[in-house]
C-alpha cells in the first residue's frame, strides 16, 4: 500500500427568475436561431408509451389522451442543451405529460448519447401566451401543475437547477448513456492510468472552465471572483486528506484551453486529457473518474450529475446580494445538497 503519493499522467426562495431573453448563457455558441418549420398546436397522442424510473420504482406509463409537452429552444453548447432535455423530461413526468424534444435541442445531444425521446421538427413558438408555461430558475408548485392548456415551456432557456429533473434521475442518466465509441475514450485513457501502478488507485477529474466565462461573471458583478489555483490546491487537499492515506492519487485535468490550464499547473503534479474530437468525450471521462472538482459552468456540472463519485465545487465567487446571484445561480438549487463548497472569498471581501 502506498500512502500520500501522487503521479503524473501523460496521456477535460427567491423570486424566479424569467429570462425571455436569451442572455450570455454558461456554455454558450453564440449560435443563430434554429430555423422554424412548423407549429404545433396542443394534441391528444393516443396510446403512447413514456417510460420513467422514480427513485423508488419503475413504471411504464401507457395512457390515453396523454397531452404533449415541448420545451423551447436555447442557443447553447452541450451542457444547456442538456438541461433542457433533463427539464422537459422532470416536467413530463411531474405533469404526467408525452414529451417531445424538438430537433434544435437533440441534433445537439444525438450523436453523443443514447436517447430515447420523441422527435420533432423545431417548433415555431405559439403566438398565445395562454398555450405557455414559463418556468424560472428553480422549479415551483406551478410546475407541477402545468395547465391542460399549456403545451410549451417557455421562460428561462437556461433550466440548470436540479430541481427540475432530480426526482427521475435515474432516468436522466439513461438517456444521458454516452455512445459506445465516446465510453472506449475514456475507459481506455482510465484504463491507462490504473495500468501505471500495481497498487489501488483514486482518479479525481478536474474540470477547469478557462476561456470565457470570467468575463462573463465580470459583466455581472465587478467583484465577481475568478476561480484560481488558491481553489483548486484546496479541492485537491480536501481529497488528499479523504484518501492519500490509503490510495495512489491522481489528478487528472479537462481543460478548455489546455495552454491556459498547463500555465496555471504547471507546479502542479497533475495529468491532462488527451485531445477529443468534441466535448462529451472528456465529459464521459469526467463521469469515469472517481470523483471530480468543479470550477463553474453547466458542462463539468453535468460531469458531476452523471458521476457516482464525490464531487467538490467552487462558491461564493459572486456577491450573496447580487440580483444573478438570486435569481440565476443558488448554490441550494443549482449543486446537490451532498457536493461539497469550497470559498477561497476572504472574510469581510463583500463588505468592501
Amino acid at each position: 500500500m502506498v500512502k500520500g503519493k501522487e503521479d503524473n499522467v501523460h496521456l477535460d426562495r427567491l423570486e424566479p427568475a424569467y429570462l425571455l431573453k436569451e442572455s450570455y448563457p454558461e456554455d454558450d455558441d453564440r449560435g443563430q436561431q434554429p430555423g422554424i418549420q412548423q407549429d404545433l398546436q396542443p394534441s391528444k397522442s393516443r396510446t403512447q408509451k413514456v417510460h420513467f424510473e422514480e427513485p423508488q420504482r419503475t413504471c411504464s406509463v401507457i395512457k390515453e389522451d396523454f397531452l404533449n409537452l415541448s420545451i423551447h429552444c436555447n442557443h447553447g453548447r452541450l451542457g444547456n442543451q442538456m438541461e433542457s432535455l433533463a427539464a422537459l423530461l422532470g416536467l413530463a413526468q411531474l405533469n404526467q405529460r408525452l414529451p417531445l424534444a424538438q430537433d434544435c435541442n437533440l441534433r445537439h445531444l444525438e450523436p453523443y448519447f443514447t436517447i430515447d425521446v420523441p422527435r420533432i421538427p423545431d417548433l415555431k413558438p405559439p403566438p398565445l401566451f395562454k398555450y405557455h408555461h414559463q418556468i424560472g430558475t428553480f422549479l415551483t408548485d406551478s410546475d407541477k401543475n402545468i395547465s391542460e392548456k399549456k403545451f410549451y415551456i417557455s421562460g428561462n432557456p437556461f433550466p440548470l437547477s436540479f430541481s427540475f429533473y432530480h426526482h427521475i434521475r435515474s432516468t436522466i442518466r439513461s438517456q444521458f448513456t454516452f455512445k459506445k465509441h465516446i465510453v472506449e475514450y475514456a475507459k481506455n485513457f482510465i484504463e491507462a492510468i490504473r495500468k501505471e501502478v500495481e497498487v489501488a488507485s483514486t482518479i479525481i477529474g478536474i474540470h477547469v472552465r478557462g476561456t470565457d466565462y470570467g468575463n462573463y461573471l465580470k459583466s455581472k458583478s465587478r467583484k465577481a471572483r475568478i476561480v484560481d489555483m488558491k481553489y483548486f490546491d484546496k479541492a485537491m487537499n480536501h481529497f488528499r486528506t479523504r484518501y492519500a492515506s490509503t490510495s495512489r492519487l491522481y489528478f487528472v485535468l479537462v481543460c478548455d484551453d489546455m495552454d491556459f490550464c498547463r500555465e496555471m499547473f504547471k507546479d502542479r503534479k497533475v495529468g491532462y486529457a488527451p485531445s477529443a474530437p468534441h466535448g462529451s468525450y472528456h465529459m464521459a471521462l469526467l463521469t469515469m473518474c472517481d470523483h471530480i472538482i468543479l470550477s463553474y459552468g453547466s458542462f463539468g456540472y453535468w460531469a458531476a450529475y452523471l458521476s457516482y463519485g464525490e464531487t467538490v465545487y467552487f462558491k461564493d465567487y459572486l456577491p450573496p446580494d447580487s440580483v444573478v446571484t438570486h435569481n440565476q445561480l443558488l448554490d441550494y438549487y443549482k449543486y446537490l445538497p451532498e457536493w461539497i463548497g469550497i470559498s477561497t472569498t476572504p472574510m469581510g471581501y463583500w463588505d468592501d
